[in-house]
């Protein structure tokens, strides 16, 4: 009788142990439909090199839709080619979009002179939305040399566009008020003079400008934070932290913001780039901003005091309303989970685990009884 028991008691462990098992399983399939869809962008498009010789191109791979869990690029046609003597590499063949890399492609001395098609796809939980085709053309063999490298540099890089502009002339002992519409207002206190090359300047054009943003990712190490458009002050139509707001002792003294945000948003300074007057192109975070939200309608900066660019983020760890900061037309993707997704097949199965060792365990007491 005790191992008849014994019998009654471990089958059940069995069956709890595969159904564990299956449920792993299929949570794994469940996620490998993906979440998200990917981009690639090359540049450039088409390259010529002679047979025997290589060619770097750069390339990004950016989230079009959906949440970001990893895409890995390749090329499709990679066995094709390799028989023509063609070899594609990649320098960053995997990672959470959006992410740069160098495309090098090799050619043999034995390649024949022609066209050839180097089809890119990604995979994984962020697809591709299409395949991308960047065009190899191979020349004969150089008599000069059988190696050369030609390397472009990835696409990408930040770009901030005006969309809106307001200037005023500011004296010094005056100050002013300016806005932009209601969403984002600035003011120069009385006593606020301009600090340029040294100088200081108690009559200067201040503006308060608009930008959308495109090529800009999350901060660095900050994935929950999304960018959108960004802001600016200028002072004679220039943004550059060489520019300081100082009252008459010559110290710092800011100009106060305001947006209509609500809690989930914030800015970083933005530092590095260039402004031609319409476009601030180049530069990079510089570091994150501290804003006072008086309301869930509104936020207020107390601390700027020089004309330069700040990125509007949007923190995704935070519940709140939509926000009614301007934003960007061109954003990234939303940040990464910690965990993907979890599908409804999970806890179907998970219920009916629950279930089956219910079950054993009310056929364990009986058996006892």
């Amino acid at each position: 009788m005790k191992r008849s028991n014994n019998k009654a008691y471990y089958f059940p462990l069995y069956l709890v142990a595969a159904m564990v098992a299956f449920m792993a399983i299929s949570s794994g399939y469940a996620y490998a439909s993906g979440i998200g869809a990917s981009q690639i962008q090359i540049n450039p498009s088409t390259a010529s090199v002679h047979a025997g010789s290589s060619t770097s191109i750069g390339y990004t791979v950016r989230l079009t839709s959906g949440t970001t869990w990893g895409t890995t690029i390749s090329a499709a046609d990679a066995s094709q080619l390799s028989s023509e003597g063609i070899g594609v590499s990649f320098s960053n063949s995997y990672a959470d979009p959006t992410y740069s890399g160098t495309m090098t492609i090799t050619t043999s001395s034995s390649t024949k002179a022609g066209t050839y098609n180097v089809t890119l796809e990604a995979t994984g939980d962020d697809p591709s939305t299409s395949t991308t085709t960047f065009s190899l053309v191979v020349l004969a063999p150089s008599s000069s040399s059988s190696t050369t490298t030609t390397t472009v540099p990835p696409v990408g890089v930040p770009s901030f566009n005006l969309i809106n502009k307001s200037t005023k002339l500011i004296n010094a002992s005056v100050g002013g008020n300016i806005s932009i519409g209601n969403l984002l207002s600035a003011r120069i206190r009385p006593g606020t003079y301009a600090l340029i090359n040294g100088s200081m300047v108690s009559s200067y054009n201040f503006s308060l400008a608009l930008f959308t943003s495109s090529n800009v990712t999350s901060p660095p190490n900050e994935s929950s934070y999304i960018p959108g458009g960004a802001y600016a002050f200028e002072v004679n139509n220039q943004i550059t932290p060489s520019i300081e707001f100082v009252n008459s002792s010559g110290k710092p003294y800011a100009v106060i913001s305001t947006v209509a945000a609500n809690y989930s948003t914030t800015t970083w300074t933005f530092l590095g780039g260039t402004f031609n007057g319409t476009t601030y192109k180049g530069g990079k975070y510089a570091f994150a901003d501290v804003w006072n939200h008086v309301n869930s309608t509104a936020m207020v900066n107390t601390q700027f005091v020089k004309p330069v660019m700040w990125v509007f983020e949007t923190n995704t760890t935070t519940t709140t309303t939509t926000s009614t900061a301007p934003v960007s037309t061109t954003t990234t993707p939303p940040a990464k989970t910690t965990a993907p997704p979890t599908s409804y097949t999970d806890y179907y199965i998970a219920i009916a685990v629950v279930i089956i060792i219910i079950a054993v365990i009310a056929a364990l007491l009986l058996r006892k009884k």
